[in-house]
């Protein structure tokens, strides 16, 4: 026999949920004290209305604006849209823009071109250029490799690794310069 916390009454063992970190190894209220009305807790009454207090921000919104997860109270998850966003994107930007993150979005970029042939030395090599090699521009450069053979060639600016990507090569520059010197003459002979 045990008495209630809640109501006071004294009751069977049997009358009262199993607690493993109580003396007894039942709960202190009854389960007809548990499961009554008066017992529930704000976030029941909060989840009558369609409302949910969001476990990080603390503000309590509709709970459209949850996602759902079947482990989560009432099958929501605990953290609003918003900060399921905030918290889950904080780590993966970071690791994207850390060395490390560079180095492997380019390696795998290559390796979806079909084109795998450097190495962690050479990607350090080349992020060391702080200035353009076809012009001479500073700033943000990029990594230059041949999409042929995947071997790095240098560091380009965006502007300059724009240009030889869409030139398509060698062959395809020559193409653009005798274009753009043929224009050259005509302007300066005034035609």
């Amino acid at each position: 026999m045990k008495t209630c916390s809640k109501c006071k009454t004294e009751k069977e063992l049997s009358e009262f949920h199993k607690d493993t970190t109580k003396a007894l190894g039942v709960a202190g209220q009854c389960k007809a004290c548990k499961s009554s009305k008066s017992n529930r807790s704000s976030r029941d009454t909060l989840f009558e209305k369609g409302l949910k207090k969001c476990n990080r921000c603390k503000l309590v919104l509709p709970v459209s604006v949850y996602h759902k997860n079947s482990r989560g109270y009432k099958g929501l998850r605990g953290m609003c849209q918003d900060c399921c966003k905030e918290t889950n994107r904080g780590p993966q930007q970071k690791w994207k823009a850390s060395e490390a993150g560079k180095f492997s979005n380019f390696k795998r970029m290559c390796r979806q071109a079909g084109s795998v042939d450097f190495t962690r030395e050479d990607w350090d090599a080349a992020r060391l250029v702080v200035s353009c090699e076809a012009c001479g521009a500073s700033g943000v450069m990029h990594i230059d490799h041949c999409h042929d053979t995947g071997k790095i060639r240098g560091t380009l600016c965006q502007r300059c690794n724009t240009a030889e990507g869409l030139a398509g090569g060698i062959e395809g520059l020559k193409k653009l310069i005798s274009y753009l010197e043929k224009h050259e003459e005509r302007t300066n002979d005034g035609n």
